[in-house]
């Protein structure tokens, strides 16, 4: 279903959930384009969108190119570098049921942030408040009662993540928690 060439001067509905595939980063040549930094692993799923939703309006996705290190998208009523220029720094979100299906054991930020984090022994660390995304590997921020934990999102270390229940566990290394006392 095609819209017109115009947004739709609505807000994202309260009802609908969204995820955040990208940023706008600045417009880019005269008729509107604009240059976005992609926030998801798969950058060519820009391609197949129809629709996304910037500052709480929906547009049309009218074009898209992806390059190696960005994306160029044009939207609906968005044609000069002017109107382009003004949604700089703006997420873009795209409804839930667009997003892409992930592989066994992979989940969104979204889905882990909130869970109970716990150690193999049983001991609650806290709440995973914060997933930083780096470059060799993410590493989860936990808040507790002890205080803040930085997580290693590793094998190694990540025994389960159990999302309907609202839980993960992590198996400690040496070092990982700062109240316990260093091995020799």
């Amino acid at each position: 279903m095609r819209r017109s060439s115009r947004t739709r001067a609505v807000t994202i509905p309260a009802d609908t959930d969204t995820l955040i595939v990208g940023r706008i980063i600045t417009s880019h040549g005269v008729r509107g384009e604009m240059r976005v930094e992609p926030l998801t692993d798969d950058p060519k799923r820009f391609r197949k969108l129809k629709g996304v939703f910037v500052g709480g309006q929906e547009y049309e996705v009218e074009a898209c190119r992806v390059r190696s290190d960005d994306v160029l998208l044009r939207l609906s009523g968005v044609s000069t570098p002017e109107q382009a220029s003004a949604l700089r720094g703006q997420y873009i979100h795209v409804r839930m049921e667009e997003a892409t299906p992930l592989p066994e054991g992979a989940y969104y930020h979204y889905q882990l942030e909130g869970l109970q984090v716990f150690t193999t022994s049983g001991e609650l660390l806290g709440k995973l408040m914060e997933v930083l995304p780096l470059e060799s590997n993410d590493v989860y921020v936990v808040r507790g009662e002890r205080g803040e934990v930085l997580v290693p999102a590793l094998k190694e270390i990540i025994r389960e993540v159990d999302v309907d229940a609202g839980r993960m566990t992590i198996e400690p290394i040496p070092g990982l928690l700062p109240w316990e006392e260093p091995q020799e």
